[in-house]
């Protein structure tokens, strides 16, 4: 995934105004696979005894993963810490990691009610610059107003399109579904 800094370190500074849209691999299966070996951290050993130790292995994996993640979404943000700027963080799904059958580990599984919540709910986050932050401080009380508030992803063009400032005539959509609305 940390193939996409370079990318946008090129062309981060060639436009006034972007907008990037950026899907990494981030946790998908097959979780050995998705970090360099540097950010092998975790091992079946940080585990409970609990697990067999296949699951104890696929789990330090998957934190592995997650801890590579968190470092590329981190040099995202640093990207664009000196412009004036905001990122947003979600993954796509969750992962139902043995928490709803030992024998499990993967997507939310659409006929068993626990795993697919845990496939929805997902972490979302908005970093803004502190450029942005001086020069948008109604939208930044609007962030500290609704930040422990849900939010469905179906709705996130309508928020990016309220924080770019579109409007359409005859739409009340944006004012409907973004989440900055009140």
């Amino acid at each position: 995934d940390e193939s996409v800094i370079p990318l946008i370190s090129k062309y981060n500074h060639s436009f006034k105004k972007s907008i990037y849209f950026i899907h990494l691999i981030g946790q998908h299966p097959v979780y050995n696979q998705r970090y360099p070996e540097q950010f092998k951290r975790f091992n079946k050993n940080d585990y409970s005894t609990t697990y067999t130790d296949e699951q104890r292995i696929n789990l330090a994996h998957y934190d592995n993963a997650t801890y590579y993640n968190d470092y590329v979404i981190n040099a995202i943000i640093e990207e664009f810490k000196e412009k004036e700027s905001i990122v947003i963080y979600m993954p796509d799904h969750g992962q139902d990691i043995y928490e709803t059958n030992p024998q499990y580990c993967g997507h939310g599984i659409n006929n068993n009610p626990q795993s697919f919540n845990i496939g929805t709910q997902i972490p979302f986050f908005i970093y803004t610059s502190d450029l942005y932050k001086e020069n948008n401080q109604k939208t930044i009380n609007r962030f500290k107003e609704i930040q422990n508030r849900d939010f469905n992803t179906d709705h996130i063009i309508y928020l990016v399109m309220d924080i770019a400032g579109y409007k359409f005539k005859n739409n009340d959509d944006v004012n409907y579904f973004s989440i900055l609305q009140e």
